[in-house]
């Protein structure tokens, strides 16, 4: 953690404050080196769960922890990582950062803490007419690039900003909260040292399923590693199958990079099998649930991805001399968890 804020931003002051130290130890800390906003440090916005929602099948999931602590590292609370489930962030980045453009199939609010952000949104059916009409100069950038390149090459030669693909752009400050409708095309961009809180919304149950989707394969969302976990449970972290077993392929350069920064931070079956316990902890929570609609359910990833992870978590076992509880080889029902309380 310390590496990254000493990489990304400018002073250790923001270090400090953001791991709690006091005033005074946030005043005498010293600059490290400095960045530059912008090609420094484009690709270094993050995500981090602040809170969690704990659904009965994922708590049941997680009771179960000591079963499976054995197949991650053993400096990981499993039980705790389990329980997690992601709707609640906190979002920050240096000056400079942002990621691609990019759409969420569920809306969330973002208010700043403290920076100052710079936004476009645009409708989907007005991005598709931009897509085709530019798509050999619409490729996967960082928000800095778009914003010094590409919007300006767009608005000039390709009618971005007409009657027919209208887009909305704003700066966003302190106290100031946006609300981002399910669908929109949108990035953002870190004028300052950024810092806020972001909250996914469940309009509906269609919602909660298309949440429980994001927690397990959504390359469009970008969000690191949620929307790429089941990538996971194929060998080699192989997005290009995950994404044709459910179709919903990855952009193949953006694939390639995000697979390069989760093979970094995740290295090795301990990792990866955190990676494949959530996205079953998550799957459970609601193919056990009783009374929900069971179209719902199958709306959802979980009936196709279960029995994939679970055998890629047998076989990750078993190169580590360990094997998997029974009671994880058995589908999940509405009635189990019922069954043994």
């Amino acid at each position: 953690m310390e590496k990254y804020f000493m990489n990304c931003f400018n002073l250790k002051v923001f270090y400090a404050m953001v791991m709690g130290f006091s005033t005074d130890q946030c005043l005498k800390a010293k600059p490290d080196f400095r960045k530059n906003g912008g090609a420094d440090t484009e690709h270094c916005e993050q995500l981090s769960v602040h809170a969690h929602v704990v659904l009965l099948g994922r708590e049941w999931f997680a009771a179960k922890a000591s079963d499976l602590q054995s197949l991650v590292s053993d400096k990981v609370d499993l039980k705790s990582n389990l329980q997690k489930s992601s709707s609640n962030f906190f979002t920050f980045g240096p000056a400079g950062s942002g990621e691609q453009l990019r759409q969420e199939s569920i809306p969330f609010s973002d208010g700043l803490v403290h920076g100052k952000r710079r936004w476009f949104l645009m409708a989907p059916k007005d991005f598709e007419k931009l897509r085709e009409k530019a798509k050999d100069v619409l490729e996967p950038a960082s928000a800095f690039m778009f914003f010094e390149q590409q919007k300006e090459e767009l608005e000039e030669d390709f009618g971005l900003g007409g009657k027919k693909m209208k887009f909305w752009e704003c700066n966003q400050l302190p106290g100031e909260i946006i609300y981002i409708p399910s669908g929109t095309i949108y990035t953002s961009l870190n004028l300052h040292d950024g810092l806020s809180y972001k909250q996914n919304i469940a309009t509906s149950l269609k919602a909660v399923a298309e949440r429980v989707n994001n927690n397990i394969w959504a390359p469009e969302t970008g969000v690191v590693p949620n929307g790429y976990q089941f990538g996971a449970c194929f060998d080699y972290m192989d997005f290009a199958s995950a994404g044709q077993k459910l179709d919903n392929q990855v952009n193949p350069l953006q694939g390639q990079i995000i697979q390069q920064i989760m093979a970094q931070y995740y290295p090795g079956e301990k990792a990866q099998n955190l990676l494949i316990l959530n996205v079953l902890a998550e799957c459970n929570s609601v193919m056990t649930a009783e009374g929900l609609d069971q179209e719902l359910v199958t709306s959802t990833y979980c009936p196709r991805v279960w029995d994939i992870c679970v055998s890629k978590l047998e076989r990750n076992a078993n190169s580590l001399g360990a094997s998997i509880p029974s009671w994880l080889k058995s589908t999940p029902k509405p009635d189990q968890i019922k069954a043994e309380l």
